[in-house]
């Protein structure tokens, strides 16, 4: 009985130190930012605010808009959907391939997320690109 109790204190510390947690982003929410529907999951950000709210972006670019857009605006954490796994990862974790996407005059340079280094050298290559850190993405973007 002891032991189980000591199990069920363990568990609960790690998951309280553990941080913040993504929501699930899934095809049919709404971007925060710019409302337009998100059909690709694997494209998909989110940051979690200090209240521990969960705001969804349709792309890793769309959520940088919103925050060089917010400069004074503090979050909790901030996430991106490594594309080989669908799992979210921090920004901090992973490497952002340039791509162009959308079709037609829709297309815009995006980036697409990777917490492999071998996942996104291979994009890179395909997309005759280099890959770059979070500081970059943010960098480069215009609100």
């Amino acid at each position: 009985m002891k032991s189980r109790a000591m199990l069920l204190l363990a568990g609960l510390v790690l998951v309280a130190c553990s941080g913040p947690q993504p929501v699930q982003v899934a095809a049919g929410d709404l971007c925060f930012r710019c409302r337009k529907i998100i059909v690709e999951p694997r494209h998909a950000a989110e940051i979690v605010d200090q209240d521990g709210r969960a705001y969804k972006f349709r792309t890793v670019g769309c959520m940088a808009k919103f925050i060089k857009a917010n400069p004074t605006q503090e979050f909790k954490a901030i996430f991106a959907t490594d594309f080989s796994t669908g799992r979210m990862v921090k920004v901090s974790a992973v490497k952002f391939v340039p791509q162009m996407m959308g079709e037609g005059p829709q297309r815009t340079l995006d980036y697409v997320a990777y917490y492999a280094d071998a996942g996104a050298q291979e994009a890179a290559q395909r997309n005759n690109t280099t890959p770059v850190d979070w500081a970059k993405v943010l960098a480069d973007t215009v609100p």
